[in-house]
């Protein structure tokens, strides 16, 4: 009993997991590098933010200053009162406050570009994540079609064995020549290189899902092999203009327009004098002989850059043609994004016609095959013309798993790139 028990033990713990598409694409949001970089940036952006709209807050300096001299300096003021010009040792502790009053809106408009970038972080973090469920869906369901099409040719192993096993019996009894042996034997042989290629193909494509979700890259589990056949019901008009509202790559691209609009205003406010106020409090160890140990004061600072060579004017052309370069990448966002739309919607239609025409070339190669063989056993068929009707089962069986697989990634593929919800 106990022997029983450890062997029933070890089974389950042999057992591999079996992970769904959403588990997978959930995971690898959770792992993939690309996903965790971005979130790193859009944590960095937000800092940025933070830092900026301080700027327009009053900045406090404190300072303390401790002086040891070589020796006292006196100056004696009468007969009876000594002042210290130099003592041995001094100290002096201070508080500087500045506040912006005036920077020809520099200030204002670095703070908007960095809450436009700090938007754009965001947009490019949940882009990232899409991308990589998107990914991560594409390789699972690779790996899926691979691994039927590694049962497809595994089956079609014993189809051969089959024949095999009666061109040798037609052989032993004189009914067929040895060249339809031969022709036999090499048809088996061809099928286990297809057997190869088919378990090849399967290793690459669970490799490349693993890399996609962040797990080893030999990590073994099974899939969840069910397959939904999805309908689109949505017209291509209301797909594209779908896509322009919530297209995280479009709205980026607006974005950067309004961004290179504020960084115009940036240069241009760096051409005025800035103004700022400062007030500065003070208190020395020994007494001023004029104003005591403390003393403040309030300054108005005016200050204005003016570079040799007028960099700064070069600057506001320079902003300014970046401002252009960003409504032309703007309109080229736009034409891009309708295009791999419609480029999209025609591939999900042309596999939807093509999954009606894959079922109805298999009916017709398994009739045929039937058909051949029967008719090979009654010496009415060649052996030839019986492998080329098992290879036309092979390829109508793989043709439509290719077909139903590609189909159905089509349809996720066209759902992503419009901005809509995908996955099972």
């Amino acid at each position: 009993m106990k022997l029983l028990y450890l062997i029933l033990l070890s089974g389950v713990l042999a057992a591999a997991e079996t992970i769904s598409c959403n588990e997978a694409m959930d995971f690898a949001l959770q792992h993939n590098p690309s996903v965790l970089q971005s979130e790193a940036g859009r944590q960095a952006a937000a800092f940025s933010l933070w830092s900026a709209a301080s700027a327009h807050l009053p900045t406090a300096t404190f300072g303390f200053t401790n002086i040891w001299n070589d020796r006292e300096i006196l100056f004696p003021v009468d007969s009876n009162i000594v002042a210290v010009i130099q003592p041995k040792s001094q100290w002096q502790k201070s508080v500087d406050v500045t506040l912006p009053l005036f920077t020809g809106g520099s200030l204002t408009s670095s703070t908007a570009i960095t809450y436009y970038n700090n938007l754009v972080s965001r947009l490019t973090y949940e882009e990232t994540r899409q991308a990589v469920r998107y990914k991560t869906l594409e390789a699972y369901y690779n790996l899926l079609k691979m691994q039927r099409i590694l049962e497809v040719t595994s089956s079609a192993k014993e189809l051969v064995d089959e024949n095999i096993k009666l061109v040798q019996k037609m052989y032993d009894l004189g009914m067929v020549q040895k060249k339809d042996l031969l022709q036999a034997r090499v048809s088996s042989t061809e099928i286990r290189q297809q057997i190869q290629q088919a378990r090849q193909g399967e290793r690459l494509s669970r490799i490349s899902l693993n890399l996609t979700m962040g797990k080893p890259l030999n990590e073994e589990y099974e899939l969840d092999d069910a397959l939904a056949e999805p309908v689109l019901e949505i017209s291509l008009e209301d797909l594209l203009s779908h896509a322009l509202d919530n297209r995280s790559e479009f709205r980026s691209a607006q974005l950067g327009e309004k961004i290179a609009r504020w960084g115009v205003r940036a240069n241009q406010g760096a051409l005025l004098p800035g103004v700022a106020g400062i007030f500065h409090w003070q208190q020395d160890s020994e007494p001023n002989i004029f104003s005591g140990n403390e003393s403040w004061r309030a300054m108005l600072n005016v200050s204005f850059d003016l570079p040799f060579g007028l960099s700064n004017v070069a600057k506001v052309g320079e902003a300014k043609a970046q401002y252009r370069q960003t409504r032309y990448a703007l309109k080229q966002a736009e034409d891009g994004i309708k295009m791999e739309v419609e480029a999209n919607y025609l591939q999900y239609q042309l596999l939807q016609e093509s999954l009606g025409l894959a079922e109805d070339q298999l009916a017709a190669a398994e009739e045929n095959y039937q058909a051949v063989k029967a008719g090979y056993e009654n010496g009415e068929s060649s052996q030839l013309e019986l492998i080329d009707a098992r290879n036309s089962l092979i390829g109508a069986r793989t043709n439509l798993i290719n077909t139903k697989i590609d189909h159905y990634i089509s349809y996720n593929k066209l759902m992503y790139s419009c901005g809509y919800p995908f996955g099972n």
